[in-house]
């Protein structure tokens, strides 16, 4: 097939006497050097991708909703057990998912160049720093989960329309979530609404 290709390509009927050739040899050369690049090329691209795919995977178990729904029913739970508080539900804003360190091997490098011309002499310094994550059986290490800050509570009980159980209740939230009283609103719910 490239003996064919060769004669078509030259008009020749010897394509022995093609590679024989200058052009020959400098077309075998290029495709070597076109297959060689091809090699190089193809795992490094594919070595990038892997990385990039190990940095977006998601921690299931830290976003938002799991973490919200996770507080409501704790808050929920404890709440309802307050004397004469009666049946409660729970809302709670949270202003962001928290936030993750992770661990990272940091590098920084400082290079000073000094060129000297007839005019004077200039000095220019090139800095370069780089981080790379530091990964443990496949996954990025993790050094430090913030829990994400929350924004106010919203909290409806039957038993809030007593002014002793609703300041109760508000003291709790304040309490369990370590946050000022001004962001907890307790309300009173309709008996058997809730």
């Amino acid at each position: 097939m490239l003996d064919e290709w060769v004669r078509a390509l030259t008009g020749n009927k010897d394509a022995t006497s093609f590679f024989k050739s200058k052009q020959g040899k400098y077309l075998v050369i290029i495709a070597i050097c076109l297959g060689l690049l091809a090699l190089i090329w193809g795992p490094s691209a594919s070595t990038d991708n892997s990385v990039k795919q190990l940095a977006e995977v998601p921690d299931q178990f830290t976003t938002s909703n799991h973490v919200k729904m996770q507080l409501t029913q704790e808050l929920k739970h404890i709440l309802g057990q307050i004397e004469g508080a009666g049946k409660v539900e729970v809302s709670i804003t949270l202003a962001s998912d928290g936030a993750k360190s992770y661990a990272g091997n940091s590098v920084e490098e400082q290079r000073q160049i000094s060129e000297t011309t007839q005019g004077g002499s200039q000095q220019t310094i090139e800095k370069k720093s780089s981080r790379d994550l530091v990964v443990s059986s496949g996954s990025p290490l993790l050094i430090e989960s913030k829990f994400p800050e929350v924004i106010g509570v919203l909290i409806v009980a039957e038993g809030a329309k007593s002014s002793s159980v609703k300041e109760k209740i508000a003291s709790a939230a304040a309490t369990l979530l370590d946050i000022p009283p001004h962001k907890v609103s307790v309300m009173p719910g309709q008996e058997g609404g809730i």
